[in-house]
């Protein structure tokens, strides 16, 4: 079945995703050992069920993990876009755990979030804006909403009040994380123009050609899968303090690991990047903090001017 009928499910995508598993076997193994030092951590450590704080941060932890596998499923069938979008969400994830760590008051927070938006969601129904079927029983919405409302306040009656994920990101340490990776990775999230420019071909003038469609090639494969094996790193190494299981071992292997990955690996991201012989002004510095890699940043062009994919990612014309 050709890529023109059955997409990323054709065999011509799986014989893609061969072939990139095959240049980029080390990676794939690299992942895999995150992957299994992970579980490792999660099957051995042991929490108070009854203390809040540690049972929120193994749920975030058990997040991340789902999320880091998913991106490496993605990754080796060559949805390298839907890969951004997922390592965006394991950012989040790393940035709650930070506040989790940093703020006694963050369960309670996390959880007046939660209610907030049930509350809207409810107002919403009984109020029709969300169309409900008409054989659907409905509840006791002024019951229901008081229910979730006593989530929202303080014992001594003040409002609980989450941060919005820029002042999360700031009190727990991250904000360049999120000024720089988060904030580019938004772009892929919320299908930003800057995005569809993958889904776009132009020739040397920057005019439209056709539309490109299909696994994609070049150094995002080993930027997106590299950056998102540290920030689940850094989810670990968060949860464990949290929870002070001293899994030195497992830091001090996956650190090693991930050195070694970025040695290999860094140079190739930085010259793709840099392929474009007439850059675009839009093309972005990320400024990457010493636990992401080697040196100072990685520079992510505009995806306009990245090296042309290779086959099998098809032109389809306009």
């Amino acid at each position: 079945m050709p890529l023109e009928d059955d997409g990323f499910l054709s065999e011509e995508a799986q014989k893609h995703a061969a072939k990139a598993a095959a240049e980029y076997r080390q990676i794939f193994n690299y992942l895999k050992d995150v992957n299994a030092k992970a579980h490792q951590f999660l099957r051995e450590v042991q929490i108070n069920n009854n203390d809040g704080k540690q049972v929120f941060a193994m749920a975030f932890f058990a997040r991340a993990l789902s999320a880091f596998q998913a991106l490496s499923i993605l990754a080796e069938r060559g949805f390298i876009s839907e890969c951004r979008v997922t390592c965006r969400n394991l950012f989040e994830v790393k940035f709650r755990l930070g506040f989790l760590e940093q703020r006694s008051d963050a369960v309670p927070l996390f959880i007046a979030e939660h209610a907030r938006f049930k509350i809207k969601r409810l107002r919403d129904m009984r109020d029709g804006n969300i169309q409900l079927g008409s054989d659907l029983e409905k509840p006791d919405w002024d019951a229901a909403l008081a229910r979730a409302e006593t989530l929202l306040l303080n014992p001594d009656g003040s409002k609980r009040v989450m941060p919005s994920i820029r002042v999360v990101a700031k009190e727990s340490g991250f904000e360049s994380n999120y000024l720089g990776y988060y904030s580019f990775l938004s772009e892929a999230t919320h299908s930003g123009a800057g995005e569809l420019e993958d889904y776009v071909a132009f020739n040397v003038s920057g005019e439209v050609t056709g539309f490109n469609y299909g696994p994609q090639a070049g150094f995002w494969l080993p930027w997106t899968t590299l950056l998102a094996a540290s920030v689940l790193i850094d989810c670990l190494q968060i949860t464990d303090r949290i929870i002070g299981a001293n899994a030195n071992p497992i830091h001090r292997f996956l650190e090693q690991k991930k050195k070694e990955m970025m040695d290999r690996y860094y140079m190739e991201i930085m010259l793709g990047a840099k392929a474009s012989p007439d850059p675009d002004p839009t093309e972005i510095m990320i400024a990457a903090d010493r636990s992401n890699a080697p040196e100072s940043s990685f520079r992510a062009s505009s995806k306009k001017d990245s090296p042309a994919p290779e086959s099998p990612r098809h032109g389809l014309n306009g």
